[in-house]
């Protein structure tokens, strides 16, 4: 048997925001999640806004048994296609290069100033 649901804990106390690498393969599975992180990362809010998953804070094991609860409620398997389609739209090669080349629009190497 294989894991039908993708884990994500945060430490509650993080204060800058984390996005662990391992969601990139939870949604390449086409796996939903359930995201228990800390208030300053978006994995979990953006798991739920997406449909492929649910969030609850880290330090709320009460949330987390509810997002159990919700989870195996779920139609886990639509959840996996639509974190896979996110995966796609949000996380190939070609968008992480599309995403740079236009935040370096106009940019160039002699505009650094750079003294050597």
């Amino acid at each position: 048997s294989t894991c039908q649901v993708g884990l994500i804990f945060l430490d509650y106390r993080f204060t800058i925001p984390n996005y662990p690498s391992r969601l990139l393969s939870y949604l390449e599975y086409k796996m939903p999640i359930i995201a228990c992180t800390d208030p300053n990362s978006d994995v979990g809010t953006l798991a739920e806004e997406n449909g492929y998953g649910y969030y609850c804070p880290s330090n709320d094991v009460e949330a987390f048994t509810l997002a159990v609860d919700k989870m195996l409620s779920s139609d886990m398997k639509m959840m996996g296609e639509k974190g896979y389609e996110f995966l796609k739209q949000n996380y190939t090669v070609q968008h992480t290069y599309d995403a740079i080349m236009k935040h370096c629009n106009g940019f160039t190497i002699s505009s650094l100033k750079i003294k050597i």
